[in-house]
C-alpha cells in the first residue's frame, strides 16, 4: 500500500508486487536535504531506528521502467529495512546494490 505525499488516507493505492521494479537499501543519512526538510516530523521519530530505508521504483504508468520512485521508512515493531528487502526479493522484485 502507497500513499501519495501530502495526501490522506483516501488515497492510498495498493500497488501490486509485479509493479515494483527494483528496490535497494539507502542509509537514512544520505537522504536529500529537500526530502528531509519535507518529512521532518515522520523521520524525527524516536522509534525509528533503522539508519536505513527502502529506495524503490514502480515499473511506470507510462511503461517507462524505473519512472516512478518510492522511499519506504522501516518501523522497527513492523519491520527493518533488511526484513523488507527480504520480502521484496521472496516476491521477485529485483534487488540493487546499496543506493
Amino acid at each position: 500500500m502507497f500513499s501519495p505525499n501530502d495526501s490522506d488516507w483516501t488515497e492510498t493505492q495498493a500497488i501490486p508486487w509485479a509493479d515494483v521494479n527494483s528496490v535497494g537499501l539507502m542509509p537514512r543519512a544520505d537522504l536529500p536535504a529537500g526530502v528531509c526538510k519535507h518529512h521532518a516530523e515522520l523521520l524525527a521519530q524516536p522509534e525509528l531506528t533503522d539508519p536505513n530505508v527502502i529506495v524503490g521504483w514502480l515499473t511506470g504508468r507510462a511503461g517507462v521502467p524505473r519512472s516512478d520512485m518510492f522511499v519506504l521508512v522501516p518501523v522497527p515493531d513492523c519491520r527493518s529495512g533488511a526484513q523488507w528487502i527480504e520480502m521484496f526479493k521472496n516476491a521477485g522484485v529485483e534487488i540493487t546494490p546499496t543506493v
